[in-house]
């Protein structure tokens, strides 16, 4: 149901509503998207990404997942690769080695297949957000974002760790543990007579999918990533997995 309490029409229209709700600001393309132009790599860049890709890593970061596991747009199960991988996995290397120096990733990589799946314990599914989107991308693509996650907390937090406050995407750190240290400051605050303030944010899914540049672009800097996710701060780039992603419904 749309907004304005009309029924859409068609599966086409239905399909458009999900897009324009769970993906605000995206546009409607026939085509794919122009890869953008590649930079000019440094030779400390192409230095680093032999630090981040290596045949071991890339083994690991294959073998570590579920051979299964639903694939994207390219149908290829992980499984293809981990039998595969004496063959595979020099290519690989080959090919992400290339790739972050320069700032460049493909566009078809960023083609994105989502499912539409049905939130529990609604009373009606008729609007849009009674269903959440699953977005399956390029396993090739997840496995060059894996190694270099796994460089970040390996290599750059282990010289400049994360602020303590910070709960988001940390293992052993949760809803509960983040509740229970407000908790703490509160009962404090008041035990000693003192006054607390607390200030709380609701941030919409169209927020976390397209987040500002600039902090992302300064955090990464600090963390000696800056160069193979954005590689500066000007155009023609601007971390292409971040932006620029095209959703392709089954």
């Amino acid at each position: 149901m749309a907004p304005a309490g009309r029924c859409t029409q068609s599966e086409g229209e239905t399909l458009e509503l999900l897009l324009m709700t769970h993906f605000p600001n995206s546009e409607v393309s026939q085509e794919l998207t122009a890869p953008a132009a590649a930079l000019l790599a440094r030779r400390s860049d192409w230095r680093l990404a032999t630090r981040v890709v290596t045949y071991r890593r890339v083994e690991w970061d294959i073998d570590s997942v579920a051979p299964y596991k639903s694939p994207g747009v390219d149908g290829i199960f992980p499984a293809l690769l981990q039998e595969g991988r004496e063959a595979v996995i020099p290519y690989l290397v080959r090919i992400f080695c290339a790739f972050l120096p320069v700032g460049c990733v493909s566009a078809i990589w960023r083609q994105v297949k989502v499912v539409f799946i049905s939130k529990p314990g609604r009373n009606s599914y008729s609007r849009p957000k009674a269903y959440r989107p699953l977005s399956l991308t390029w396993f090739l693509l997840k496995t060059m974002e894996s190694l270099m996650d796994r460089y970040l907390r390996d290599e750059a937090l282990a010289l400049r760790p994360l602020h303590p406050n910070q709960y988001a995407y940390q293992t052993g750190k949760s809803m509960e543990t983040v509740l229970h240290q407000l908790v703490v400051q509160v009962k404090k605050a008041l035990d000693q007579q003192e006054t607390a303030l607390g200030v709380f944010l609701d941030i919409k899914r169209g927020q976390i999918i397209a987040p500002p540049m600039a902090p992302c672009v300064m955090l990464l800097s600090g963390m000696g990533l800056i160069t193979l996710l954005y590689s500066g701060l000007e155009p023609p780039w601007k971390a292409a997995w971040l932006q620029q992603h095209s959703v392709v419904l089954p």
